[in-house]
């Protein structure tokens, strides 16, 4: 069946299946909600792809969380995510990206941390970004692993003098359950995990 423009009203129901078909390529496009985990999959040319939302938590993949329409021209403390429970996240990368400059000035101190250390990971660095250009500033693989219920954070300690600024705040990095690697051994999982990403360049 083709169709050029669909107008319909009333629910959409989903293909359901307990358990997912063994790929074909002839499936490519098709999805399915399989009963069995809850989780809607997508046929790829790669094979079956699960299709989750940014609530739900992923796990040894790298994760991008931020926090955007910052406005750099007054001090602040901003919330970037929280680590979900039963889980470590290892810290790949912080970064700021320029989203809106207006007028030349000086550039603000810019923290990331923690809600009880705000300047743990990058401690009150003058922003040094090329503002023509729009580039971004990146910290890459600082210290090592937050656990569960740790709040990213980030943070202006000295405001810009630019007419506007806006900024977005960015962490990258991996979430690990307790089950896996455990909290008891922050510094093993922190080794394994970044031994295992390199390889895989």
């Amino acid at each position: 069946m083709k169709s050029h423009g669909l107008d319909m009203q009333g629910p959409l129901i989903i293909e359901r299946l307990q358990f997912l078909p063994d790929w074909d390529i002839n499936f490519i496009g098709r999805v399915v909600y399989q009963l069995s985990d809850g989780f809607l999959y997508l046929a790829a040319s790669v094979g079956w792809i699960k299709l989750i939302s940014e609530n739900d938590i992923q796990t040894n993949v790298l994760q991008r969380h931020y926090v955007s329409s910052i406005d750099a021209s007054a001090t602040g403390l901003y919330s970037i995510f929280d680590v979900p429970s039963g889980q470590m996240f290892i810290a790949n990368t912080f970064e700021v990206i320029i989203e809106d400059i207006l007028g030349v000035g000086i550039m603000p101190c810019v923290s990331f941390g923690t809600l009880t250390n705000p300047d743990l990971f990058v401690s009150n660095e003058i922003l040094k970004i090329n503002a023509t250009h729009y580039e971004r500033q990146l910290w890459d693989k600082p210290f090592g692993p937050a656990l569960q219920g740790t709040k990213f954070v980030f943070s202006i300690s000295q405001a810009a003098t630019q007419t506007a600024l806006v900024l977005c705040a960015v962490v990258t990095g991996y979430s690990i359950p307790f089950t896996d690697l455990g909290p008891s051994e922050p510094d093993k999982a922190y080794r394994l995990l970044y031994r295992n990403e390199e390889y895989s360049w």
